[in-house]
């Protein structure tokens, strides 16, 4: 049990590490940005690099979410069995909202691609359908995470009460903070923020996994 605790604690760290990786190979820059641009801003940004950068920004997503869909196995075992139910909503809820994440990072590369040629109706077009899938894994996920939260603060998890404040839905609210940095750490943390909110959630779940192995569930 415990080479598996470690083995998706460190591959659900990784898949952080590799979407934030992705991020920054999609639109890293050192030059101005305007928050108020939205996803045009990052847009402009891909328009303007090498095809294979961004190419690789965008499967790299995918990679990602398969490592954090192996971490969350995590999750499954540390709560208690007498909520079987719920830890299998749970599970599928943030199994389904990884597997939409991946899909819509994965859009980015095409947005810069069409970026690139100046297609401004399918850039639209695009752009809506990324707001959308971006909205709907926000909300799974988001649902995932709140059944989370309950079990922790009702003491049905191997985890203390208090482990919910580094869970992804606490951390990810952090973001209005970090929207005042300058550039370019603005770039680097606004942008990757999302990514990098399941490392020290995954790293910090496998320490609790470890220390309370006899009572994490079979």
């Amino acid at each position: 049990m415990k080479k598996i605790i470690i083995l998706t604690g460190i591959t659900g760290a990784i898949g952080s590490l590799l979407y934030f990786l992705g991020d920054m190979l999609l639109y890293f820059t050192t030059n101005p940005v305007n928050p108020d641009s939205g996803m045009d801003a990052y847009a402009g940004i891909m328009s303007e690099l090498p095809l294979i950068r961004i190419m690789t920004g965008g499967f790299i997503g995918l990679m990602a979410a398969f490592c954090i869909c192996i971490g969350y196995w995590q999750l499954y075992v540390a709560i208690r069995p007498q909520c079987k139910k719920l830890k299998l909503i749970l599970l599928g809820l943030l199994l389904f909202g990884e597997i939409m994440g991946g899909a819509y990072h994965s859009q980015f590369s095409i947005l810069g691609f069409m970026y690139s040629e100046s297609s401004e109706n399918g850039i639209r077009l695009l752009i809506e359908n990324i707001s959308i899938l971006g909205n709907m894994t926000f909300c799974v996920l988001s649902l995932g995470y709140i059944i989370l939260t309950i079990l922790i603060i009702l003491g049905k998890t191997v985890y203390p009460r208090w482990f919910f404040l580094i869970t992804p839905i606490s951390l990810v609210w952090l973001i209005f903070a970090i929207q005042l940095l300058p550039q370019p750490l603005y770039i680097v943390f606004a942008g990757g923020w999302n990514s990098l909110i399941f490392f020290p959630f995954f790293l910090s779940s496998t320490w609790f996994l470890l220390k309370n192995e006899d009572a994490v569930a079979n």
